[in-house]
């Protein structure tokens, strides 16, 4: 069965322009900021106007567990590959002056590379063991995969590894 379902609209690596503000859209958004925006929402908020939120979604890192999570371009909300995207404001951030679009793209596969060292604690795990450097093996390629290399090789803390 499965998350998602078709059809779907993919993409939720994907950074855009804003066309049109809602009432409540917060003071520091304006039409023609390029933004990038988050990828994954709990059951909070959904509605600018939802106040309250489940005991999953309050617990840090909840969102991802959340049973009514909706995640762009996944599940719940359709991606970017379409003309134009309606979003959750409060679910956006806006780029620095000058960044290519090529680079804004890539802040949500950099987030998790980031996160996945982080979690997997790479920054003080990777002593040496019996005079034995320890490996990392990095599984795909792909964006994700490609990002996680040079994270690595940014912080210099792997000695060894394998992609």
């Amino acid at each position: 069965s499965g998350l998602s379902s078709f059809p779907l609209v993919p993409g939720h690596e994907w950074a855009g322009e804003i066309l049109k503000l809602g009432p409540a859209a917060p003071s520091h958004l304006h039409v023609g900021q390029r933004v990038i925006g988050e990828h994954c929402t709990g059951c909070y908020p959904q509605a600018e106007t939802q106040t309250t939120r489940c005991k999953i979604c309050c617990q840090p890192g909840g969102l991802l567990r959340c049973p009514q999570r909706k995640e762009t371009g996944f599940f719940g909300r359709e991606g970017a590959f379409q003309t134009v995207m309606r979003f959750p404001s409060w679910q956006l951030h806006v780029l620095p002056p000058g960044t290519p679009w090529e680079l804004a793209v890539l802040a949500e596969p950099l987030a998790t590379a980031c996160k996945a060292v982080r979690l997997a604690n790479i920054n003080t795990n990777l002593e040496p063991k019996n005079g034995i450097q320890p490996w990392v093996v990095i599984v795909g390629d792909g964006a994700v995969g490609l990002l996680l290399l040079q994270v690595l090789r940014v912080r210099q803390r792997v000695p060894r590894v394998c992609l």
